[in-house]
């Protein structure tokens, strides 16, 4: 560079150098000595490195890099022969690529169409061909789809084989919303259609009455043959339990006097994280007394107990040493969630659902005909605040304020001491019911 050069030059020089070519072109072309001698030289360098550089792009495929570096060479000077041939070939490849780009974005949103409507095997057809990154993803989330639904048929295919339809016909429900057509579906949903149902020994809640009692803090009362286990606060939830669960996490159904454990599906229809007994589980489970029940993640303990013999009600206790897990809207905590089928059995000693060894009676048991809920103690009365002061040997079940009052005679009382059971005369408690 000469001394008397414009300072521009010098600029765009060291701009060169440093190979920021873009920038030496505006600083020049901008420049009012543009047409200085020592800037034209610059620019006509310029111009010749622009399209070499153009030409390196297109041929590593990066059109939208070679068609600028090629429109800022022409700005330093006009395209000639090759450079005007390259630029044309660019200008070619770049309409090719954009009509490429609008093909797949058409193949993408039939693709996406077919999906929602239930045709995803057609889906993964439409997209075979299309490269495009959300085509992978609309991809992935096809084929997740399409495992799920498998995984659904098989779970319904065998609790048809189980003689257990009740339970495969929701599974099949979910399976429909991903591929309403499909033949396998269909079958299976004529199987279900088909099966018998199953007699039902247990009552169900009615309508309109509550489900779930409070009674006192020792036990959370649910009345039903499909109970609901969740995360606390959220409603639909008859057992509302501390820890890492989603809203509706878990089922217990009771049929014909057994339990199964059947986990829920989260918002991607994936199973809510459950275990017995160390084992995960993502399927109906039959449950035994004694399992021990984990769900969700940090899991929540439960053990599944069936106390008394003869009795299919069940209780699900919290391990020793543990808070309890139980949490409801008014407050309350329990340990122990009692899942009443026809009576519940509250003794001072085993066997019992319930043992309270401040009990002033023989036995208080709850019976529950599928209408109507009644306390009835053996060795004492009743009374109820809000229904009368009388005091009854049955009651009918009522929310508010108990009084459990001991009859017993001088032998039994002897016979509790030597048992080292409290000698109470009374026992006051709250019922809280709730829909």
């Amino acid at each position: 560079m000469g001394l008397l050069d414009p300072i521009v030059c010098r600029q765009a020089r060291e701009l060169i150098q440093a190979g920021k070519l873009v920038e030496a072109v505006r600083l020049l072309t901008a420049s009012p000595d543009r047409e200085h001698r020592a800037a034209r030289r610059l620019l006509l360098e310029l111009h010749d490195r622009l399209v070499s550089q153009a030409a390196e792009l297109l041929k590593g495929g990066s059109l939208e890099a070679a068609w600028q570096a090629i429109e800022h060479a022409a700005q330093c000077g006009n395209l000639e022969g090759q450079a005007l041939e390259l630029r044309l070939q660019i200008a070619a490849r770049l309409e090719e690529a954009r009509r490429k780009q609008q093909w797949n974005a058409q193949r993408l949103e039939e693709a996406r169409r077919l999906a929602d409507a239930g045709h995803m095997r057609t889906a993964l057809g439409k997209l075979t061909p299309v490269e495009h990154p959300e085509a992978h993803l609309l991809r992935l989330d096809i084929e997740e789809r399409l495992c799920r639904f498998e995984r659904y048929l098989q779970q319904a295919g065998k609790l048809i084989d189980d003689n257990q339809p009740q339970l495969a016909r929701p599974i099949l429900q979910k399976a429909a919303r991903i591929l309403p057509h499909d033949p396998a579906l269909l079958r299976l949903l004529q199987q279900c259609s088909a099966a018998p149902e199953p007699l039902i020994s247990s009552a169900p809640a009615p309508t309109g009455q509550p489900t779930c009692w409070a009674f006192g803090s020792w036990a959370w009362v649910v009345l039903g043959c499909e109970v609901v286990l969740g995360r606390a606060g959220q409603s639909g939830v008859h057992v509302p339990l501390s820890g890492g669960l989603r809203r509706r996490h878990a089922l217990v159904i009771r049929d014909a006097g057994h339990y199964r454990l059947v986990p829920c599906l989260d918002s991607r229809s994936t199973p809510c994280p459950v275990r017995v007994n160390d084992q995960p589980v993502e399927q109906p489970v039959l449950l035994r007394d004694r399992d021990r029940l984990v769900l969700g993640e940090p899991g929540c303990t439960l053990i599944f107990r069936l106390p008394v013999g003869q009795s299919s009600t069940a209780v699900l206790q919290s391990p020793p040493g543990e808070p309890p897990p139980v949490h409801t809207a008014d407050g309350d905590r329990f340990a122990c969630v009692v899942l009443l089928d026809r009576q519940m059995l509250v003794r001072p000693c085993p066997p019992a659902h319930l043992v309270l060894p401040q009990l002033p009676c023989r036995l208080l048991r709850w019976q529950w005909d599928g209408s109507r809920l009644e306390l009835s103690a053996e060795g004492g009365m009743l009374i109820c605040d809000e229904l009368d002061a009388q005091a009854l040997g049955c009651r009918q079940a009522a929310p508010g304020r108990w009084v459990l009052q001991g009859e017993l005679d001088e032998a039994e009382l002897l016979g509790r001491a030597a048992a080292g059971l409290e000698p109470n005369a009374q026992l006051s408690f709250h019922l809280r019911a709730q829909q």
